[in-house]
């Protein structure tokens, strides 16, 4: 089925057809106002037909998700939204973008300004054609509002991004970009907690240090060790450095 729609939209593109056209209307071609042209009977399989014309498939990375993708049926063309199907698609993508934005929100008049306008430049760039900005800017109220009200809920069930102050990840964005900037993010996820890790140790062990200090104890790992619960290899392997100014008596 794959093949068959991608094989159609590929005619589609060469015959310089409707992309818009999704079946309701024809004109029949046997009534008395239209001559029409019969060519031979012959048939012609898929494999012939993509010979041709060769098979168009999407670009997954210009959708909502992968679920929207497969549940949308022929809806992104050459990445454009198609007349039938705009407002649910674009329904979706504002959504989305909605509920990573309301984190960053101080109001829901922003937070519906936002949306509004992230929906209006995709609307122009992406639908075939365009819906009207009333439309847009309904679709933004909708979504804006619900968002507002669910806010608490709603930043719970999405990933904190704000801690390393990073910027959104574009939206729609192509397959390939996103998984690369994703991989970007996890190497700096990464070191960002391998570093929050080592302060949070070096502190812990700081402190047990100046609690043996402060006791007029002998400081030695092995003491740190069992008052922080660090085991006393990490400690020499990686935390020496902390115990070269304390001066035991």
């Amino acid at each position: 089925m794959k093949f068959y729609q991608a094989v159609y939209r590929s005619m589609r593109k060469k015959l310089n057809a409707d992309i818009g056209y999704i079946g309701f209307i024809v004109k029949n071609p046997l009534h008395k106002n239209w001559y029409t042209i019969f060519h031979d009977t012959a048939r012609y399989d898929l494999a012939e037909l993509a010979e041709a014309a060769p098979p168009i498939w999407y670009e997954e990375g210009l959708f909502a998700s992968k679920k929207e993708l497969e549940k949308s049926g022929d809806i992104l063309f050459e990445g454009r939204i198609c007349k039938g199907v705009r407002f649910k698609t674009m329904y979706s993508i504002m959504k989305h973008y909605c509920y990573r934005s309301v984190k960053l929100a101080h109001s829901c008049d922003f937070l519906i300004n936002k949306v509004f306008d992230y929906g209006n430049t995709i609307n122009l760039e992406m639908c075939e054609p365009p819906l009207r900005p009333s439309e847009i800017k309904s679709i933004a109220r909708n979504v804006g509002r619900w968002t507002w009200q669910h806010r608490d809920s709603v930043a719970r069930n999405t990933k904190n991004r704000g801690v390393m102050d990073l910027e959104q990840i574009p939206y729609p964005i192509s397959k390939d970009a996103k998984e690369e900037i994703i991989r970007d993010r996890q190497s700096k996820g990464a070191s960002y907690t391998n570093n929050l890790q080592r302060s949070q140790t070096e502190s812990k062990i700081i402190d047990a240090i100046g609690v043996l200090v402060g006791n007029e104890e002998r400081v030695t790992m092995g003491r740190v060790a069992r008052m922080t619960g660090i085991s006393k290899s990490n400690i020499s392997t990686n935390y020496r450095h902390l115990f070269k100014t304390v001066q035991n008596g």
